[in-house]
């Protein structure tokens, strides 16, 4: 059975088919997604198509299914009609509601809060107010995603603060994605029993590690690779700071790594300072008041920014539209990468991919190996190129 993919907008009292394989026709639509964002949907139709009355900005939800799986919710954000009356239909990923709340100047830490409760200075307390904050500013069908973390996300040592206005996505992005290096996906509830966000599951992972059964391999379904050998970030040494605390005195003073590192506020790799000499980097965890948790958020950022070499970037063809035995690739899943010419044989992480809906057997699939967890091995890889 080949792949089927549809898409359907629904309203509160209506579902509109608008495409599916073999079937319904559009003149165009294309699926975009990539790691930590919202993603997007365009589709364009004639006067001609049943649903083009139909659709409107910021109303309803429209759908996109891969053999009767959702994949993809998102929200209609601009409507374009062209000289011959072609209408294109923009659609962003339910994950941009996020932008529909507002969120003021606030401190995170042991006496203040977001939303006036007790903080408990945890990572999961702080997506809580920021749940609560969101829900009471915006309608049901825009409500905060059900969330999911591990226990030790969820009971990770945490402050922060914004003196300015803010959006919840920006603060997310800020606190979470860029300074804990975290990721987040959607897993979308196939049963579609209100439009609302609350249906679906918001995933907050430090690593991404779901494995994919299908292989890429040169001159099999590996379309192209590259190599990058970059600077850009190095250092060998860095002085990691996290959090304000509060000093028996009243002042205030960024947590370090001097308890727990042999008196030492750098964290220093003494075989990157031989070959390459001594060059320092502050590294800001501003959420972050355990020095424990602390030191070992700085090893791995350490470990990310000694080597030289950082980037593999390899797009592939997803074998699974002609073998049902195969795994489909996902955004954030690791692919094991094979290629005798190239001498690689390693894994990568699936940060990107576009489909033309019409002609999905062509899609590209773009994967990263510059992700934490598997910059070391993509690290002896080059290296072994490079030798």
């Amino acid at each position: 059975m080949g792949t089927i993919y549809k898409i359907e907008y629904l309203t509160e009292n209506t579902i509109i088919k608008i495409f599916e394989t073999g079937k319904i026709d559009v003149i165009t639509a294309e699926y975009h997604a990539a790691v930590n964002s919202a993603g997007s949907l365009t589709f364009k139709l004639s006067p001609l198509h049943a649903a083009y009355n139909s659709i409107e900005t910021l109303v309803g939800i429209v759908v996109l299914y891969k053999n009767d799986k959702i994949i993809f919710k998102s929200r209609v954000y601009s409507i374009t009609i062209d000289n011959y009356n072609i209408k294109t239909v923009e659609c962003e990923g339910m994950l941009a509601v996020l932008n529909d709340s507002i969120i003021k100047p606030y401190e995170y830490s042991e006496y203040k809060s977001l939303d006036g409760t007790k903080s408990t200075q945890k990572f999961g307390n702080w997506i809580y107010q920021l749940t609560n904050n969101h829900n009471q500013q915006v309608t049901e069908n825009t409500h905060f995603f059900e969330t999911v973390m591990s226990d030790k996300l969820r009971n990770l040592d945490f402050s922060c603060k914004n003196t300015s206005y803010s959006d919840t996505w920006s603060e997310i992005k800020s606190k979470f994605i860029n300074e804990l290096d975290g990721f987040l996906w959607v897993e979308y509830n196939n049963e579609l029993l209100t439009l609302s966000t609350e249906q679906d599951v918001l995933h907050f992972d430090t690593t991404l590690s779901r494995a994919c059964n299908q292989e890429i391999k040169y001159a099999v379904n590996l379309s192209s690779i590259e190599r990058k050998i970059y600077a850009d970030d190095f250092a060998t040494a860095i002085l990691p700071l996290g959090g304000e605390y509060e000093t028996e005195t009243g002042g205030k003073i960024k947590t370090s790594i001097v308890s727990v590192n042999n008196n030492n506020e750098f964290l220093v790799n003494d075989d990157a300072v031989k070959k390459y000499g001594r060059i320092n980097k502050v590294i800001n965890f501003d959420g972050v008041l355990s020095p424990t948790e602390l030191l070992k958020l700085a090893k791995n950022k350490l470990d990310e920014i000694i080597s030289l070499s950082g980037n593999l970037s390899v797009k592939a063809v997803d074998l699974s539209i002609v073998d049902d035995t195969l795994d489909c690739f996902e955004i954030g899943q690791k692919v094991k990468i094979i290629s005798e010419n190239h001498q690689t044989d390693m894994y990568a992480i699936i940060s990107e991919y576009d489909i033309d809906l019409l002609q999905p057997q062509a899609a590209e699939y773009k994967l990263n190996s510059n992700f934490k967890s598997f910059v070391n091995i993509t690290n002896q890889t080059i290296y072994k190129i490079k030798e």
